[in-house]
């Protein structure tokens, strides 16, 4: 979506992600950590968006899958502690603001022409795209929060976050995508994260 702010156009995203399983509290702890740390995680997670483009030669009929994107989102991410042991509070909302940085280089059947009025969307078998990513988070609900991440010796943890991240994404044919990576963060209890994962959509 788009929403118009001042005399311009941001992005507007709604994500949302729903838990399909009840897990123990340690497991829990573990899926919290990694829901903090990723970015498009949470039963709600709204965000406005600006973007530039950059060494994509001047194509920009491509530019959304050729080149380079500089993305800065900011917005609230709401997540689930995925038990409901700690009180009655299990929400978890978070402030966070990222700068993305992004290389997408298209991947194309041998009959698409190299020019820059060509669509290669019409010619794409798929895209491979390198990011880099940091956030920063704060934390809004300090209870749930501390109950998970206190540490051993009693020391709560800290409620603004920085995190960095690195990842490899395969798109084939729109419909399958390959991501792999890893994160980490300013937070001792909050694990580095690596990830591997294969996802399906139907969409077109």
């Amino acid at each position: 979506m788009k929403a118009l702010i001042g005399q311009g156009y941001w992005d507007l995203y709604l994500f949302n992600t729903l838990p399909t399983l009840s897990i123990g509290r340690a497991d829990s702890a573990l899926a919290l950590s990694d829901d903090i740390m990723n970015q498009l995680s949470g039963l709600m997670n709204v965000s406005l968006s600006r973007m530039a483009y950059f060494a994509n030669g001047g194509d920009d009929i491509n530019r959304e899958i050729k080149g380079g994107i500089l993305d800065f989102r900011s917005g609230i991410k709401m997540l689930d502690s995925y038990t409901r042991e700690v009180d009655d509070s299990f929400f978890l909302p978070i402030f966070q603001s990222t700068f993305d940085m992004r290389y997408m280089i298209p991947l194309v059947s041998p009959g698409s022409r190299q020019q820059n009025d060509v669509n290669l969307r019409n010619f794409a078998i798929g895209n491979l795209s390198f990011r880099i990513y940091g956030s920063f988070m704060q934390i809004l609900n300090g209870k749930l929060y501390d109950e998970y991440f206190t540490n051993e010796r009693g020391v709560a943890p800290k409620h603004s976050l920085f995190t960095g991240n690195a990842e490899v994404n395969l798109f084939i044919s729109n419909q399958i995508f390959i991501s792999a990576g890893y994160a980490l963060s300013n937070q001792s209890t909050l694990p580095s994260r690596t990830f591997f994962s294969v996802s399906y959509t139907g969409h077109q």
